[in-house]
């Protein structure tokens, strides 16, 4: 598997993430997401990933959420 791209909702997000093939089930990767709040409060973010696995390209959606309390 190839993570290709990570692409976020809005300029305030941004993914970082390592473009070397992973074997099934021996490698791991990790996914950096970094949230710049301009304001405090609630927010939901998306990050999508698109993978090729398989012979196919596939996508995976990250959910990002904070609710303050």
């Amino acid at each position: 598997m190839i993570l290709l791209l990570a692409s976020t909702d809005c300029g305030c997000t941004r993914a970082e993430f390592t473009k070397r093939p992973l074997r099934p089930g021996g490698d791991t990767v990790q996914e950096k997401v970094i949230f710049a709040a301009k304001d405090k409060g609630n927010f939901y973010k998306t990050v999508r990933l698109r993978l090729h696995a398989g012979g196919q390209d596939r996508t995976m959606t990250l959910i990002v959420k904070e609710t303050a309390q």
